[in-house]
């Protein structure tokens, strides 16, 4: 009986932390699975729209930050732009590292009048990612990168060399982490 009932609670505890999807129910960008292997998927995702801020030598917190207030000030005046939308990506890109939140589909967007935050359109495209769980960060993302990027050499798929993601699904205090580093795939 008691075993049953532990059973039970963390059954319900663990549906709790993780929703029904990776958004948790909120906004997401779609994609479709191509292919799952034991070292990564192959996803093929839609386009999307983000919006983007350089992150400087203040840090992570500042470029959250920019962003959150990027969107007030754009709801201020009449735009939705949500901050309850998932991943939170972390690129790296030969001109730096950049902070992106996803923008629903069909939000209304603003003209951009902040010179530190871009508005950014991704076209559709495939996707190489590689999930790992444990508390988001950096280091982690960096090792995860590495490895993806072995795998894809091993199986001779041809990415883009220059840049790199890291996707965080939930905020940094969340109980259980679902984490991903994507590697654009080059265009045929």
């Amino acid at each position: 009986m008691e075993r049953s009932l532990v059973l039970l609670v963390s059954s319900l505890l663990v549906s709790l932390c993780r929703g029904q999807s990776l958004c948790h129910e909120n906004n997401c960008p779609h994609y479709k699975l191509v292919d799952k292997t034991d070292d990564y998927e192959e996803r093929y995702y839609e386009a999307t729209d983000w919006i983007s801020t350089r992150i400087e030598d203040d840090g992570l917190w500042a470029a959250h930050l920019k962003l959150k207030d990027y969107c007030s000030r754009q709801k201020d005046q009449g735009y939705e732009l949500s901050v309850d939308t998932w991943p939170m990506l972390i690129t790296d890109r030969p001109d730096g590292r950049y902070m992106s939140w996803f923008v629903s589909p069909g939000t209304r967007e603003p003209e951009n009048n902040d010179p530190y935050v871009t508005l950014e359109r991704k076209p559709a495209g495939t996707i190489y990612v590689k999930v790992f769980s444990g508390r988001p960060s950096l280091e982690a993302s960096e090792d995860n990168k590495g490895s993806l990027r072995e795998a894809l050499k091993k199986v001779m798929k041809d990415f883009d060399h220059s840049t790199s993601t890291g996707a965080a699904f939930e905020p940094i205090l969340y109980f259980n982490h679902h984490n991903e580093v994507w590697i654009q795939a080059k265009p045929n």
